[in-house]
């Protein structure tokens, strides 16, 4: 994760654009699905990175979202979403000395652990969202 950075993601940006400009449609959806829509992989990153990473992908999608709503879709991107950047809230009880059960805590999802994700830039996905809808 810490090679994953600003550098790599404005590399990225410019070996996509060059993808998109070869007029190859087959390798520039597998450039976009391999390497800009990973969530996977840019959810390691720091969260500077990330920020940023959402900001490019926000910028890819409201240039062309009907190609991006195809390639990608809406429920696939919402999941991911919500996969990566969301907080979920799980059933967890504490029962105190005195015997009663205390409210459920929300805590955040495995992915959500290693990095300040609540903080992740609303903005973006929000774009992400209504571009795509």
């Amino acid at each position: 994760p810490k090679d994953i950075d600003i550098a790599l993601l404005k590399s990225m940006d410019e070996f996509i654009c060059s993808v998109c400009s070869l007029g190859n449609q087959h390798l520039q959806d597998l450039a976009y699905l391999h390497l800009l829509l990973n969530f996977r992989l840019w959810s390691n990153a720091a969260f500077s990175v990330q920020k940023q990473f959402l900001a490019c992908v926000a910028k890819h999608v409201k240039q062309n979202p009907v190609y991006f709503r195809s390639l990608f879709g809406v429920q696939k991107l919402l999941d991911a979403l919500r996969r990566f950047y969301w907080y979920k809230q799980q059933d967890q009880t504490v029962v105190s000395n005195i015997g009663s059960v205390s409210p459920t805590k929300l805590h955040k999802s495995a992915e959500l652990n290693k990095k300040p994700t609540n903080r992740m830039n609303t903005e973006c996905i929000a774009t992400l969202r209504s571009a795509l809808i």
